[in-house]
């Protein structure tokens, strides 16, 4: 009877996928066991889909420096939840810079050679590089709409 009533306590806390799964065993000790093993695989697992994503992710993709932070930030609080412990600025430091393209690379190398640099000012200073070149794309623009003061 104890072991029916324990058995039932942790099929109540585990998903339906592996309640089918582990239907036939009635030891609960070997159940709890089984269910612990599969969701430490499964948080690993997780673990490693999201690194991955932060590894391929790319700033154009997301149109803005601000939503790709969004996007970067994201994946860094779910991979502190999967691994009980956020990750260090340095690490987002360093997967954030390395989604922008080449011709981010003069403030990209400021950056680096910033020994206490932190990541909210890494944040503000590519924020900053963002709108720098969003008004260099406005001038050039405006700059050949004339040439020698006259409309073209």
């Amino acid at each position: 009877m104890r072991y029916d009533r324990a058995t039932g306590t942790i099929r109540l806390g585990i998903s339906e996928e592996l309640l089918l799964e582990y239907l036939s065993i009635d030891n609960p000790a070997v159940l709890l066991e089984m269910t612990r093993t599969k969701y430490k695989h499964l948080v690993e697992e997780r673990g490693t889909n999201i690194r991955g994503q932060l590894a391929r992710i790319c700033s154009k993709e997301y149109g803005t420096v601000k939503a790709y932070f969004l996007q970067i930030e994201a994946l860094c609080a779910d991979l502190a939840l999967v691994q009980g412990a956020p990750g260090s600025a340095e690490e987002k430091i360093t997967e954030a810079m390395h989604g922008f393209p080449d011709e981010w690379n003069p403030v990209k190398t400021v950056i680096r050679g910033k020994v206490d640099y932190t990541y909210a000012n890494m944040k503000r200073q590519l924020n900053e590089y963002e709108a720098d070149l969003q008004k260099a794309l406005v001038i050039a623009a405006d700059t050949a709409l004339f040439v020698n003061g006259a409309p073209t």
